[in-house]
């Protein structure tokens, strides 16, 4: 017996979880709708973000690398992430944006989240009627 999971878009996994066999029944070695409670299964996703004290902090050492997340969003993130098992990892926009429409075209966080770069953004945006046409808040 198999479940389909699939992890991305192109790619679907077939997990092996039980047998039903005439004398013994049904055996479950795993969650037979893995979706529903397993949540994501510890899967790493990437979220975009921006530093912006005090809702997303960025905590560098002394060489300036990101070491953790701090704040209100990445707590709040964090707690997600929790409950749906699943870790992140933090994707800035290469362009620093938040995400604007220029001369037709998004940028910023709003970009990678169209673009697929990014499963999500974890900021704290400004929800306008035009972001709100191509992202969900």
């Amino acid at each position: 017996m198999e479940a389909v999971e699939v992890r991305e878009a192109d790619r679907i996994h077939q997990l092996e979880v039980g047998s039903w066999m005439p004398t013994l029944g049904l055996m479950l070695k795993d969650d037979l709708l893995p979706h529903i409670t397993g949540g994501f299964r510890g899967r790493a996703i990437t979220v975009g973000s921006l530093e912006y004290s005090p809702w997303m902090q960025f905590i560098r050492d002394d060489k300036g690398k990101v070491v953790r997340y701090s704040g209100l969003i990445f707590t709040l993130l964090d707690e997600i992430s929790y409950k749906l098992n699943f870790t992140y990892v933090v994707k800035e926009p290469e362009d620093g944006l938040w995400g604007l429409k220029v001369n037709g075209e998004w940028n910023g966080l709003i970009k990678q989240v169209m673009d697929g770069d990014v499963v999500m953004a974890a900021a704290a945006f400004a929800v306008s009627h035009e972001r709100q046409q191509v992202v969900n808040f």
